[in-house]
């Protein structure tokens, strides 16, 4: 079937003509669309989502409904990757406003300096396509949040970009009404590695968590112990943390690749950390219950 759209003037109800649609419809049609009437073609196209989608689509197994918290550097690339991946309904958690020397690695620009990340991000979503629902949330995420309402949205998928130990803590004290999808993404310093936590349940599983993240962590530590850090912020949401955008960019845009691979359901819990060298990006790390593909 082919829609073609047409510009009619004249539509609204005349008087002097009986009210009923029938009779209004005859009406039109002697007067607007006989045939000594010219028709105004305009030019049309299809924004039906498996047209739009044609050119580049995640899988249907992360194409959910998202909660993502942490708006900064990782989570804007998150947020544009999956929304424009397929992604409909996202909701971001971000207490904080974008400073000036966030846009070296942001998705967002100038105008939106100032005002509350996840907002400004949010408006931004809502641009990509016509299917998108985003909304935000202007808060920080804590045991102390409004966790009844966050439950009954009833997310499939949570992904956590804010790099701190609050989130896993405050997820881990929800109790979901369903099986859910828990990521959590953060880089190293340099950006020169990425990790991504997985696992799936009706609850974070902190203590997993930890059990996996704390060698690479430790290790970490141990390689910068002698480097020195003259900088005014640590993480990768300050302007002077050393990452450059294209680093980061290409770290996170292979995890929601990855993401997207893991076909197990539910999904197994694993730890995959990706290295980013001058050969490409590979997975340097893996910890706990092994996917397939690996």
């Amino acid at each position: 079937m082919h829609w073609q759209a047409c510009r009619i003037f004249g539509l609204e109800k005349k008087k002097g003509v009986r009210e009923q649609p029938e009779h209004q419809w005859t009406f039109l049609c002697r007067t607007r669309i006989g045939p000594e009437q010219r028709i105004q073609w305009l030019a049309s196209e299809n924004w039906a989502k498996t047209q739009l989608r044609t050119r580049g689509s995640l899988p249907a197994s992360v194409k959910q409904k998202l909660l993502l918290i942490g708006a900064g550097a990782v989570g804007s690339i998150v947020a544009e990757n999956c929304v424009r991946g397929g992604i409909e309904n996202i909701t971001i958690i971000d207490p904080q406003e974008l400073a000036i020397g966030n846009l070296v690695r942001h998705t967002l620009d100038m105008s939106s300096v100032g005002a509350n990340k996840a907002e400004e991000l949010a408006q931004r979503l809502n641009l990509i396509g016509p299917h998108v629902t985003a909304k935000a949330i202007a808060q920080r995420l804590g045991i102390t949040h409004e966790a009844g309402k966050l439950v009954a949205e009833e997310y499939d998928l949570i992904i956590d970009c804010s790099a701190t130990d609050q989130v896993p803590l405050a997820l881990s004290k929800l109790k979901f009404r369903k099986s859910t999808r828990f990521a959590s993404f953060s880089i190293t310093q340099g950006a020169d590695k990425m990790l991504m936590f997985c696992s799936e349940g009706k609850s974070f599983d902190l203590q997993k968590f930890y059990e996996l993240m704390n060698p690479i962590l430790d290790s970490e530590i141990k390689r910068l112990a002698n480097e020195p850090l003259p900088r005014e912020g640590i993480g990768c949401w300050h302007p002077v943390f050393p990452g450059a955008y294209h680093d980061i960019s290409a770290l996170t845009g292979f995890a929601i690749k990855r993401l997207g691979a893991i076909a197990s359901s539910p999904w197994k819990t694993q730890l995959q950390v990706f290295s980013n060298t001058a050969d490409g990006i590979n997975l340097f790390w893996f910890a706990g219950e092994k996917p397939d593909d690996v």
